[in-house]
C-alpha cells in the first residue's frame, strides 16, 4: 500500500496481509514516525520510502541564488522559496560539515541515514544521470558512527512527538474527507491548516491543488500538498 493513512492501513490489513508500505519520508518529513512507521516495524512490514532527498533539496548541490526554471514544479512548493529556502539551506551546510570530513557527500550523508532509521526496509531514490545512481547506490556500503548520527540529530529541525502526532491527523482527515472535486478539497485543506498559514501560503494550496486536481488519485493529490508545506514548516 502507499500513500495511506493509519486509519486506512489497519482497515487494510483487517482484510488483508500487508507486505509492504511505500510512504514519504525525509529529514523534514518525519510524520510517519508517529504511528504508521512504528505499527508496521511491531508487524514485520516493509517500509519502502520515497522523497528521501525531497525533489532533490537534501542532496545539497543547490546555491542560495538557484532559480528553477517555469516548467520546474518545484516552484511551486514553499520549501524552495523564500525563509524556508534559507532554512533549508543552512541545513545543507550543516550536513555537508558533518558530510565532508567523513569523505562522504550531503546526499551520501542523507539516504544513509535515512536507509537505517528503524524500519526502514529501503528508500526510492530516483535520478536523471549515472552518477546519481552510483551516488545513491552507494550510500548503502557504509554505516554512520554514532558520533555522526548525533551530530545530524543536532543539525535537523527540532521535531517532538506531539508535532508529529497533529501532522499526521491533519492530513489524516484530508485524506479521509476528500471526495470528488477541488472546492472540497480546498475547503478541508483551510479548516485544518488556515489558522497558522499566511495568507500568501492559502492561496499556493489553492492554485496547487487546483494544477494537481485529476492528474494523480485523491490520496497523492493531498498527500504531495501536505508533504511540501505542512511537514516542513
Amino acid at each position: 500500500v502507499s500513500n495511506v493513512t493509519m486509519a486506512q492501513l489497519e482497515e487494510f490489513a483487517a482484510e488483508c496481509p500487508v507486505a509492504a508500505y511505500q510512504p514519504p519520508y525525509n529529514m523534514l518529513q518525519r510524520g510517519i514516525e508517529a504511528d504508521t512507521l512504528p505499527w508496521c516495524r511491531e508487524r514485520g512490514v516493509a517500509v519502502t520510502v520515497y522523497w528521501c532527498l525531497l525533489k532533490g533539496l537534501l542532496a545539497g548541490r543547490f546555491a542560495r541564488d538557484h532559480v528553477f526554471p517555469e516548467a520546474d514544479n518545484r516552484r511551486k512548493y514553499p520549501m524552495f522559496h523564500g525563509t524556508e529556502w534559507q532554512k533549508n539551506l543552512d541545513l545543507i551546510d550543516r550536513l555537508r560539515a558533518i558530510a565532508e570530513p567523513a569523505g562522504h557527500t550531503v546526499a551520501d550523508l542523507v539516504v544513509n541515514w535515512t536507509i537505517h532509521q528503524p524500519g526502514v526496509t529501503a528508500a526510492l531514490c530516483g535520478a536523471k544521470r549515472p552518477e546519481q545512481i552510483r551516488e545513491t547506490a552507494a550510500a548503502g556500503n557504509w554505516r554512520l558512527s554514532d558520533q555522526q548520527r548525533a551530530a545530524i540529530e543536532r543539525a535537523l529541525p527540532s521535531v517532538n512527538q506531539e508535532d508529529l502526532i497533529l501532522t499526521t491527523a491533519r492530513q489524516q482527515q484530508a485524506v479521509e474527507l476528500t471526495s470528488g472535486h477541488t472546492r472540497a478539497a480546498v475547503t478541508i485543506l483551510e479548516e485544518a491548516i488556515a489558522p497558522e498559514l499566511a495568507a500568501a501560503e492559502i492561496r499556493w494550496a489553492r492554485e496547487a491543488l487546483a494544477s494537481l486536481w485529476g492528474k494523480h488519485a485523491q490520496t497523492d493529490v493531498v498527500d504531495e500538498i501536505f508533504s511540501s508545506f505542512c511537514l516542513g514548516k
